[in-house]
């Protein structure tokens, strides 16, 4: 039997658009835990643990909010954004090889 958490994706994409705060991605993690049903009590009890304890975590000093900071670019699709990108020169030599 699978252990998997099925996520709605698109109740995913309208949290994520909307930037949310730990407490939000929170409560969807724990919405999508409640609505688990093949996982056993244990199971949804050691994942709830492990979502509360998400805000134990330390932030960087300075970074009250975990939000994306502005100009940040989310890649949705990584073979899409790979395949746009324009490879570089290759590098020159400074120096010719020689056997030392």
């Amino acid at each position: 039997m699978s252990k998997q958490v099925p996520v709605d994706q698109e109740a995913l994409a309208a949290l994520l658009a909307t930037s949310p705060g730990l407490p939000e991605i929170q409560k969807f993690a724990r919405d999508c835990l409640s609505q688990a049903t093949h996982l056993s009590e244990e199971d949804k009890q050691v994942l709830t643990k492990q979502v509360d304890d998400l805000d134990t975590v330390k932030v960087a000093e300075g970074e009250k909010d975990a939000r994306l900071r502005e100009g940040n670019v989310v890649i949705d699709d990584i073979i899409q954004f790979k395949a746009g990108l324009r490879p570089s020169k290759a590098a020159n030599p400074v120096q010719k090889f020689s056997v030392v």
